[in-house]
């Protein structure tokens, strides 16, 4: 797909994120979010959303920093436009953004980085490791939760208020957040 261009997201892209998050809703092993909740995490200081237009928005995806690490938080391609070369397009771009954001101070005295398996993570951590001349140590126990069910339609009703007042609340043998904690 031809004339891609990424920029900073405003409040006025909230609606195009929500949408495009809740139409991958089965691929993100995730629950369905409304407007408000997207406002209260892009006020997050650790995060920039970034929007992806050709002629109208066709993806987003997000850059998160916090203790010193930088890694792509979330990509989302609305359904109608995958597999037309758009994510390709944003791993690039949001490498491009990691590898300006390294020369943040902060993230210039590193003694040692562990990364997931996931590749995304390996991509993002790679500039890191270049510029502190440092290798990657991946660590297949920083992968994500488990939640215990084998699709999401199987979620029970008020899975996140549940789990927000009790951080050992599970799913089976899924994990409950002081396990995962634990786990990392």
């Amino acid at each position: 797909m031809d004339n891609l261009m990424y920029s900073v997201a405003s409040e006025d892209d909230i609606v195009f994120i929500n949408e495009t998050y809740n139409e991958n809703i089965d691929r993100l092993h995730g629950v369905q979010r409304n407007v408000d909740v997207w406002k209260e995490l892009m006020s997050c200081k650790d995060s920039t959303y970034y929007v992806v237009n050709a002629e109208t928005p066709v993806a987003w995806f997000r850059i998160d920093m916090e203790d010193g690490g930088l890694w792509i938080g979330m990509l989302q391609v609305k359904p109608m436009y995958q597999h037309k070369g758009i994510g390709k397009y944003v791993l690039s771009a949001a490498e491009n953004i990691a590898r300006e954001k390294m020369n943040n101070k902060e993230l210039s005295n590193i003694d040692i980085i562990y990364s997931s398996n996931y590749v995304r993570t390996i991509q993002t951590a790679k500039y890191l490791a270049e510029k502190n001349n440092l290798e990657i140590n991946v660590d297949s126990e920083l992968g994500e939760r488990k939640f215990g069910i084998d699709s999401w339609d199987k979620l029970p009703e008020g899975f996140e208020k549940r789990q927000a007042i009790d951080e050992n609340y599970k799913i089976g043998n899924g994990e409950s957040q002081v396990e995962v904690r634990k786990r990392m």
